[in-house]
Formats: structure tokens, sequence, C-alpha cells
């Protein structure tokens, strides 16, 4: 399977959308062909790039993107600045979209939206239906030795230390403005200051620093000197962005602001956790105070990062491939034995609303009468060439019933949620061209957490009714 990753880096937009793209690719089974496409990037991280056998398109033109698309390619998208027409351009080539975001400020043509801020629902977003949601620090973007850290909790019993780090390019110079507070507090025997690859203001910096022994300057440094640097600082002041959650993993005491506008979910969503100190927009004033009251207050660090995104992050991608290989046919008469040996097994009984054991002359006959039934749709699911479940919408009225139903020989394999995806988005192009319904509406009992999370996880809201819950969305 071929991705294309459609990211760019500078001096003015940061480097943050490339680094968490290559940490997301680092997160993934090697099976995976990848490929970069930027207009923008620096040396350095081209240099990064080669060193890891990953290609790169250098484009002038977005058209350039649009003709690698194809519907043999899933396509990640991350970047505030690509309109939502880009988005939709390739779609109509024929790939899967995975949208990287922070701002859910447009309307997203995408299959799987990533966003790592806490507080963020499917609500929140305008996309496309059953757009499948991974939100939240539990999908956070983070290469390997910062995954580690996550898992090897440290405890901080008194600071020496601090961690300055603005990201790849800090086009504000906030790292100077920071360090030149930082120095004046005693406590602090070391000031780690780490500068990215499109940092401008190297000279100055290193004239500031000059011969002071607590200062240690590093520039350009890799994942792992950037986690071990990380791990040996007790306080780290950095922005709301992706390096937030390296130091969450890495265990640092955070002080953190925000000061461009795809920071602002990330500060005010975590901020209103008490999950690090706040320092506003980053004045002299609000550093000042933050660094204070580290010192000065009791350490309590915040668990965010469970060091378990990896597998995570990976099942988004294995939902795209088996979405893909799910072929669905109408049922026919023929298959009344197959589904009835579904419907019969004693797990799919227990979920039921009719928990009752099925009698095959009883299914037989409904299901024959379900087959002929013109207001109802019912596809049989396949992938390699096996049957593995079964989908159904009942139309009443403006609306349609879905029933789904997965072979428990494939249970815990995220075949349900494929599943359901391609049976609504197969019946919502059918619906498109011939029926004009509205609303597709799922019943599940309250005690069946994984059904309930399947229908949640791709936006379907949640109504709670008496004896159930009514999952709807509209098409």
């Amino acid at each position: 399977m071929n991705i294309l990753l459609r990211a760019d880096g500078s001096t003015s937009l940061g480097m943050g959308h490339l680094y968490r793209c290559l940490a997301m690719i680092q997160m993934l089974d090697s099976k995976y062909d990848i490929t970069f496409v930027c207009r923008e990037i620096t040396g350095d991280f081209e240099y990064i790039l080669t060193k890891n056998n990953y290609k790169l398109i250098q484009i002038k033109k977005e058209n350039e993107f649009l003709d690698l698309c194809d519907e043999k390619k899933i396509v990640v998208i991350d970047g505030h600045h690509f309109p939502s027409e880009l988005y939709q351009k390739v779609r109509e080539k024929g790939s899967q979209i995975v949208c990287i975001d922070d701002l859910h400020d447009k309307n997203y043509h995408s299959d799987v939206i990533i966003n790592q801020a806490p507080g963020i629902t499917s609500t929140d977003y305008s996309t496309d239906p059953f757009n499948y949601f991974a939100l939240g620090p539990n999908f956070a973007l983070l290469r390997e030795p910062f995954l580690k850290a996550a898992n090897n909790k440290r405890k901080i019993t008194s600071i020496k230390s601090c961690f300055i780090c603005f990201g790849g390019g800090d086009q504000l110079d906030l790292t100077l403005r920071t360090l030149k507070i930082a120095i004046q507090f005693p406590a602090f025997k070391t000031i780690n200051v780490v500068t990215g690859s499109a940092y401008k203001h190297s000279d100055s910096l290193k004239v500031f620093a000059g011969n002071e022994s607590r200062i240690k300057l590093s520039h350009a440094i890799d994942e792992y000197q950037m986690a071990e640097i990380m791990s040996a600082s007790d306080v780290a002041i950095v922005p709301c962005s992706t390096i937030l959650l390296e130091v969450f993993a890495a265990g640092c005491i955070p002080i953190s602001g925000y000061f461009v506008e795809n920071q602002k979910y990330f500060y005010q969503n975590f901020l209103s956790q008490n999950a690090f100190i706040d320092a506003d927009n980053f004045s002299e004033t609000a550093i000042e105070n933050a660094v204070n009251i580290a010192l000065n207050s009791d350490i309590n660090i915040t668990e965010i990062i469970d060091g378990k995104s990896k597998s995570r992050i990976n099942k988004c991608f294995q939902l795209l491939e088996n979405i893909a290989s799910i072929e669905l046919t109408a049922a026919k008469p023929e298959d009344s034995e197959i589904t009835y040996k579904w419907a019969s097994d004693p797990e799919v009984r227990k979920w039921s609303f009719n928990t009752n054991p099925i009698v095959f002359e009883e299914h037989k006959n409904w299901f024959l009468e379900k087959v002929k039934d013109t207001n109802c749709i019912y596809y049989i699911a396949r992938m390699n060439n096996e049957s593995i479940g079964s989908i159904r919408f009942d139309l009443e009225d403006n609306k349609a019933i879905i029933s789904y139903l997965l072979d428990p020989a494939f249970h815990g394999r995220g075949l349900g949620q494929a599943l359901l995806i391609k049976g609504c988005k197969t019946f919502s192009v059918l619906n498109f061209k011939e029926n004009q319904l509205s609303e597709i509406i799922g019943y599940v009992s309250k005690e069946n957490f994984a059904s309930r999370k399947v229908f949640e996880n791709i936006g379907f809201v949640k109504t709670v009714e008496p004896d159930k819950l009514k999952y709807s969305i509209n098409i």
C-alpha cells in the first residue's frame, strides 16, 4: 500500500506539520511505501527523509500533487493552509484521505481525521458522512523514543534543570526571550536550549549564551537526542504543539502557552485539565510568573500520554485497508444458511434485542422475505472471497434502519467498524441515486459497549431511549 503525505515546513510555517507526519509514518508498520510531497521543506528535513529511505517529491503547484493521487493510494494531508477544495479534488481522484488537524475550521472531505487535542468531538467537525474520528491524546503522534519514555515513568523530587524549545522555526525568537528569563533563576543549574532546522536566530542566541556554563545549546538534533535531553530536564517551556505531547511523554513539569492560531485548542483544552503551567502568550511577565509557580509549587504531573498510541494509529490505517478490501453483494436466497449460522451464535444472541434461540425454518422464511422486500437493502460482506458478515437497511418513511452482523470468527480485528463504514457509504451512494432518504438510524443495547463505540467513532449521534440507545446520522 502506498501512502502520500502532503505537508510543508519552513521558518514562516514552522516545522510541526512535517515532524508529526514523520512521527506518524514511523509509528506505522513497515509494509507501506512512503512518499512525502512538499512545496516548502528545509535541507535538514530532506536529510532526515533520505536517512530513513523515504521518498520526496518537491512540487511548485498543487496540480503536481493531485496528479500523483489515485484509488490505490492513501493520502495524508497535514496543514491548516490547505483549503477544503484540495481535499475534494483528492477525493475525486479516488484516494482514501487521512487528515491531521488542529482547527476543525473547514469542511473536510476525508476518511479519517486525527486531532491530538483533548476535548474535541465529532460534533466540532463538518465532514463527509462516516468519517472515522481519531481524537485526543490517545492518538498522539510521537516518535519512538517518546513512546518509550511514556512507558518509563519518572518522579521529579527537586527542580534543577530547564528545557526550552519553540519548534523548528521560531520566527518570533521566543527561544531567546525565554532563555533571558530562565537564566535569572539560580535554581536552574542546567538550561537545555534546543533549536530546529528552520531557526534563523542562531548567531544572537550564541552571543547571549557566551561562556555561561549553565546554558547547553543544541541545534537540529534527532528524536533520540531530543528525548534524552527532555528526560534529563525537570521543567520544560514549550508551545502548545506536538512538542508539548513529547514533554508529557518525557515526564517534565510543563510550562506552555500559545502564539499562533492552530495551537489554541491545545492550549484551551489542556489548560482546562490543568495539564501545564500557563505561560499565556509567552510575554516576559507570563514566562517569569510561570517559572515562579513551577519552582514554588508542589510537583504534581498529570499523566496525559499512555504510550499506546502507536497501535491505535496502525488500526486507523488498517481500517482503511479493510474498508477497501470488503466487497458487498446483494443478499441471495442461498445466503440463508450462512446468515443463520452467524445469527444463532451465542455471542451474537447475547447482544441481540431478542436473545432467544433462533429456529432455522423461521430464520429462512424471514430471510427470504427480506431478500424480496423492495424496502430492504441487504448486503453480504466478503473479504478475500470469504463471507464475513452482513449489513441491512430497512427503509421506513424518510429514514433507513440499519442492522449489521459480523461472523464471530472475525471478531476482534476491527472489521465491524469497516463493515459499518463500507455499508453506510455504499448505501448512501445508492440512496442518493434512488431514494433520497435523509437519515440512517441504528439501535444498540445499552450494555453493548463495543457496538456503541463503532457508531460513535464515525459521528453517529446518540439518543438515550428507555430500553436502548438510538444512533442517528444525516446523509
